[in-house]
């Protein structure tokens, strides 16, 4: 049951995902344009640091790091999800080695573009306006959420799921724990990288539509 549901509510957020950017094919091609030619000229740059000044390398940082960070989720939602949803088998041989040595690098990637990119995240006068208009119920219907609210919501939900994930899976190694203390740790590690991966495919989303606006300028 708990298998099914998994895959059920994947699937769903998956196709919802895939809908809403053929909805939007030509606003999305050129965001994911701007995206994929920023991280290039990132890396591109970042290969000869001592020519950069030190703003420079934190731009090159920034980008590279949310670049990774989002590759790194992609390839370890794929090998931590898919063989327990095809199979409903623990991760086991090539697909655990690679899950496992992917996780550093999300580690790493996660705690720079925290460090670099929290300030650009945190909450303003329009956001704040519109969380009030929701709890004092005045909203409007014209008055939707905005995509820069929306991609701080789920970026600042990442960040707050983020030591859930790696912390639980790293203290389930601990025997100190028992039995159930480690089984609990690791229904801690799934869910918390469940409900990641729902918010990253939300947080994508947002993104690319924020996006679009830099995107009519190229």
């Amino acid at each position: 049951m708990y298998r099914i549901l998994t895959f059920i509510t994947i699937a769903c957020a998956a196709g919802w995902f895939s809908y809403a950017l053929r909805a939007e094919k030509g606003k999305i091609k050129g965001s994911v344009k701007v995206l994929l030619s920023g991280s290039k000229e990132s890396f591109i740059k970042f290969r000869h640091p001592r020519s950069l000044h030190a703003s420079d390398i934190l731009a090159c940082l920034k980008t590279l790091s949310y670049f990774l960070s989002v590759l790194s989720v992609l390839i370890l939602s794929l090998s931590g999800f898919l063989q327990y949803l095809i199979t409903g088998s623990p991760l086991s041989g090539f697909i655990l080695v690679l899950h496992v040595s992917i996780a550093p690098v999300f580690s790493i990637c996660m705690t720079v573009v925290t460090l670099l990119w929290a300030q650009e995240q945190i909450f303003d006068k329009n956001d704040r306006q519109w969380f009030f208009q929701i709890v004092l119920n005045t909203r409007n219907k014209k008055n939707v959420l905005p995509f820069s609210t929306a991609l701080k919501m789920c970026f600042w939900m990442l960040i707050l799921l983020t030591p859930f994930v790696m912390g639980s899976i790293i203290l389930s190694m601990y025997s100190v724990f028992g039995t159930a203390g480690q089984r609990s740790l690791l229904d801690m590690h799934f869910i918390s990288a469940f409900l990641f991966l729902i918010i990253s495919i939300f947080h994508t989303y947002f993104l690319l539509n924020f996006q679009v606006p830099e995107a009519k300028n190229e």
